[in-house]
Parts: C-alpha cells; structure tokens; sequence
C-alpha cells in the first residue's frame, strides 16, 4: 500500500547482518533497502553487496575505518549498481569528511547529518535548496572555532555553570543567596577578591561583586543571578535543574543556562585571566563583576544593580550585560507594564435579579471588552534605526483574574498589559489613550445595564482603574561608540565574523547604567537560545570564545597593555 507515496527508502527492515533477509525484503518490494550503518570495514559490506541484498548502502565514516575505507566499500558498491547514503549522526567534522567522500563517489545518493557546524566552525554549513557546498579549505575544508582558553578551564566553566543551573534561583521563589555561596566558592579557587553586598532586610538576596586588579574601575560586567520559573517541566528534553551536558550538541541544557547564568560564568573567567595580565604589568587598575539580584521582577528593581549604583559600588567607563548571543546590543526598548482592574456588582447567576438585570454587573466580560479594545487599536508605528524590525508593542491581558465562584456574577478582574516602548514613545499619551478606551466601554456596560432595566438614573455597576506595576525607559548608546567598535573588533578577530549592532526588543537593566553613566552594551555573551523558553541552553564551545572576546575588549577599550 505504501509503495504509491514515493518513499525515498527503508532503513535497515532487520538486522544488517541478515543478508538473506535483506535481499528477500528487497526482492518484494518496489521500494529501495538501505543499510549499513552499524557495519564495519569492507569485508562486513562484501556479502551484502555481492549478493545485492539492498539498493543503499550506508557507510559510516567514523565506525567503517574512515574516508579511504569507505571510499572502497562505495566502489565494490559501484561494481554492483547500489547507491551510497553515508550515515553521519555525529557532528560537522564526520559531516565535512563525509562531504569529501561524496565529491569523488559518483554513486552517492543523498548526505545525512545532524548539525551544520553552528557555535563549532567559524563557517557553518548553509543547506539551500536540499544541498550543500563541499568546503574548499585544505584538510577537511573547515575551521574550528579555537581559543585561547586552555581544555582544563573550559572544564572547569563547563563544571561551574552546571553547578548553577542546578541552584533553583526561580526570582519570587528561591532567593539567590545559595547562587551567591557558589560564585564565591569558585572565586576562592580563581584567587579572585569577592564581597557580598545585601539591601537592609535581604540578607537572603545578596549580590556578589567580584574584582581584579587593585586600582580604580575601569570596566565593569554585569549579570543577573534569578531566573524565570518553569511552566511545564514535561515539555523539557531534559530536567530543567539538571543542568545536563547535551554531547550531540554540545550544549548544557537547563534554566538558566544562558539567561544569565552561563555570562556570569564567562566574566568571571575573564576576570581570572585578567588578573594575571594586571599582575604582570603591575598595573593600578581594577576590573570588576556585579552578580545581581532581582532582575527578573522587571528590570526596575531597587536591591539589585539600583542598589549598587546608588552607593557607587560598582562603576567603570564601560560595561556589557553579560545576555547571550553575538549581536552587540546597544540599547534596549522601554518597559511599561500596567494593572487594570474592573470592579462590578455580585448577584446570584440563578436569580431573578440577574435574570432581569435589575442587579449584578460582569467585570470580567467587561475586562475582556477593554483588553480586546486595546488589541484592536491602531497605536502609532513608533519605530528606531537602532531597533529594526521593533516597534511600539502593546500585549493586554498577559494575566487575568477574574470572579470567585462559578454561581457568582465576578464582581472583580484585573488583568495585566505589557507595553513595550521605543525611544520616541510618550508615557503620557499612551496611559492616557489607555484610560480614554476604559473610560468608553465602562460607560457603554453601564448604559447597557441601565437600558435592561429601564431607568436612566440608575448608579453605575461598574468602575476601572489603572496601576503602573513597572516603568523603565528605552535606552541606547551610539552605535560607533568606542566601546562598541571595540566589541567588533574583538568578534571580528576572534570570530572571523561581522556582528550586527542592533538594540533588543526586551527591557533589561542596561538603562541603569547608561543613565549613571556608563557606555553599555546591553546584550553580550556566549551562544544560547529558547531564553524564557523550554529546553533553554548554552554552548559549550562559545564560552570559551566569549572570555576570549571579553579579554581583547577590555584590553583595548581601557587601553590595558600599550
């Protein structure tokens, strides 16, 4: 039945070494046999292709005994007109070997592969259109990615930040104080100079400031220690407090990993190199790392970077915001996130009253009447050349609360509305059209229940109000600020690529900085993705980049070393 759907092949229908079986499925069907991955050398392809059990073959670079071995198995396969299908499961150096074998194999039918190379080769694999280019370079025709950090510190990074995920710093769960103990255990190690630094009354929520060198700051690292909660832990590949090492990708898994946990790891890191290089040229200057409290409460918070500006413990003509990923995050989008809350009239939903109207008014549906209201409108197209693809963003109902029991008309509901602003956004206009849209549809319910039970005169039901629950604004730095081209100099050298210098769409606490003064990058770091999100993670191979990165910016911003 399933030979009509054109099935490209089947692979391995028994055990590879059962060549009778093979060739007797073979010779029943239309549909093509593939096998070979799990056997090795050509004299465990012999049979198999002497016999013509199957029409694919498929060689495994790594197991058969490497590119001139499977060279002579695809020509034995040649001499009997079965195709080759090189198996590669593995990563983009058994990819490119295979790639080299396909260029000279005229029977070769199709490539397998898991990864192109991302956050491993400085020039991934493009697939475009089902193909991909065979690399020209010599050798193997590619680069890894190299750094200066030795394997032992990568260990050592690999092992520190696996035992922060493992901390649960949830932000209005678990306080960071345990986080905080680890950070200074490892800076014990690194013979690294650390303090704890608490607001009054959060003792359990320390932030941990760490410093190089002896002298005034000069530069200044940043990263937040809380993380954002897990919804759903059965979505997770794996558990999400595990921090477990992914060897297929290289990656560890977990919360936290590369939001912001995995940045703190690489400018601490950074500090202990730099520490050395101070050391050697006796220099008088200081470097320092921030690792904060309660950024994840909305970036506005006072026990946290606030803290620590306000009583000038940290400073520097320049800082980077430990966040993932290689674009150079000159500012970010403001943040204004309100509470709306609708009050109305209980009544029985069995009663007469409700009945007829005569009592009772819904805050729920009328809360629902508002956020949709505001989904709908046209707010202005505000937009940035530092933030393309941004604009002015206006979410309600993020949360909803509504009613307290099922036979009870809700005579509450209040819902959140996230608004994200661009540096040319006016508060002002935006909470007042916000109030304008209320004001309408909280007049229109109350005339409705007026109409049902037909008096005019009668008491408003219903009434809304509006509470700012956070506020920060938009912040940048120009994008040929020193600081940044110092940034891309840095990738450019390190990375052999040109990173982009845009502004991020999420709020952080880089504003903070920037109004204190202190040149920012707002976003920085190692290599990660799904922030937020399920199964987020952090590349193993681009931590040890990113210190690399770090290192060649402070030395040449600060003009460390002549």
């Amino acid at each position: 039945m399933i030979e009509n759907v054109d099935i490209m092949f089947i692979e391995e229908p028994v055990l590879p070494g059962d060549v009778a079986a093979l060739k007797q499925i073979s010779s029943s069907t239309s549909i093509p046999i593939a096998t070979g991955e799990r056997l090795f050398t050509r004299w465990q392809f012999n049979d198999l292709i002497e016999q013509q059990a199957v029409a694919i073959i498929q060689p495994d670079i790594s197991h058969c005994g490497g590119i001139f071995e499977a060279r002579k198995i695809a020509s034995m396969a040649e001499a009997r007109n079965i195709a080759v299908a090189p198996h590669c499961p593995l990563g983009p150096i058994a990819l490119a070997s295979s790639l080299q074998l396909d260029s000279c194999t005229p029977n070769v039918l199709c490539q397998e592969h898991l990864t192109l190379g991302h956050d491993y080769l400085k020039v991934p694999f493009q697939v475009k259109e089902g193909y991909v280019n065979v690399p020209h370079l010599p050798g193997l025709g590619i680069e890894k990615m190299t750094s200066k950090i030795s394997s032992s510190l990568t260990s050592s990074m690999t092992s520190f930040l696996c035992d922060l995920i493992r901390i649960r710093s949830v932000c209005g769960i678990n306080a960071e104080h345990f986080v905080a103990q680890r950070i200074c255990v490892e800076c014990q190690s690194l013979k690294l100079k650390y303090d704890l630094i608490s607001a009054p009354n959060e003792e359990h929520r320390p932030n941990v400031i760490v410093t190089a060198g002896n002298g005034p700051s000069k530069f200044l690292f940043v990263g937040h220690m809380d993380t954002v909660n897990v919804e759903d832990e059965t979505q997770w590949s794996f558990p999400p407090f595990a921090g477990i090492i992914d060897d297929k990708t290289q990656r560890i898994i977990g919360r936290g990993s590369c939001d912001n946990k995995g940045g703190i790891v690489c400018a601490l890191y950074t500090l202990y190199l730099l520490q050395q290089l101070i050391d050697e040229q006796n220099l008088n200057v200081s470097i320092q790392l921030a690792c904060v409290v309660d950024e994840e409460s909305g970036a506005c918070s006072s026990i946290g970077v606030r803290y620590l500006l306000d009583r000038k413990l940290i400073s520097g003509s320049g800082a980077i915001y430990v966040y993932p990923g290689t674009n150079v995050t000159i500012g970010h989008r403001g943040l204004l996130r309100l509470a709306i809350d609708v009050k109305g009239e209980n009544v029985h939903t069995g009663s007469v009253e409700w009945n007829t109207k005569m009592k009772g008014a819904n805050a729920s549906t009328t809360l629902a009447r508002i956020l949709i209201a505001l989904e709908d409108y046209a707010w202005n197209n505000d937009k940035d050349p530092s933030f393309p693809n941004l604009t002015l963003t206006v979410t309600p109902g993020t949360i909803f609360n509504g009613g307290g029991f099922p036979s009870v008309v809700p005579s509450n509901a209040s819902a959140m509305v996230d608004i994200r602003l661009m540096p040319s956004t006016s508060v002002d206009d935006i909470l007042k059209k916000i109030e304008n849209i209320m004001k309408t549809i909280i007049n229109e319910r109350n005339e409705f229940y007026r109409k049902m039970t037909f008096n005019s005169t009668s008491p408003a039901r219903l009434s809304a109000s509006i509470t700012i629950k956070n506020q920060l604004p938009a912040a940048t730095i120009d994008s040929n600020h020193p600081l940044v081209l110092s940034c891309v100099n840095a990738v450019k050298k390190i990375l052999s690529i040109t990173p982009t210098t845009n502004g991020c769409g999420p709020a952080n606490e880089g504003y903070m900085l920037i109004e204190s003064g202190i040149p920012t990058i707002c976003g920085f770091g190692p290599i990660g993705g799904n922030v937020h999100g399920v199964d987020e993670w952090i590349s193993i191979p681009s931590m040890a980049q990113t210190v690399d990165i770090y290192v060649d910016i402070v030395s040449n911003y600060c003009q460390l070393f002549g």
